[in-house]
Parts: structure tokens; sequence; C-alpha cells
């Protein structure tokens, strides 16, 4: 089973509110699936994502 069919299995089904919420956790478990071992912030960093500020 590859990183996205996991994610699909593992996070498809959640109700989060809303479909964009339950479609934007799968694609994040997708992307951490395609890069194992990688903190998510690193992930984000490499495909783009803005970084949030928490300092302010």
């Amino acid at each position: 089973m590859d990183g996205s069919q996991w994610a699909d299995q593992e996070f498809g089904g959640a109700q989060l509110g809303g479909q964009r919420l339950s479609e934007r956790l799968v694609e994040s478990a997708r992307l951490l699936g395609a890069m194992p071992g990688r903190a998510f912030c690193g992930v984000a960093q490499e495909i783009g994502l803005p970084s949030r500020d928490t300092t302010a």
C-alpha cells in the first residue's frame, strides 16, 4: 500500500465539519506518507506551504 492509498484508507472517512477540511486532512496525510521520516513542518516547507509565525 502506498502513501496515497494509506491516507485514503485511514482518513478518507473523517468528518471534520466540512468537505474542504476532510480533503485537506487526507492531502496532508498523503504528503506525509510520500515523505516518511520527515516532520510535517519539513514536508510543508518542501511543497511551499506558507509558515505561520507563532512568535507574535
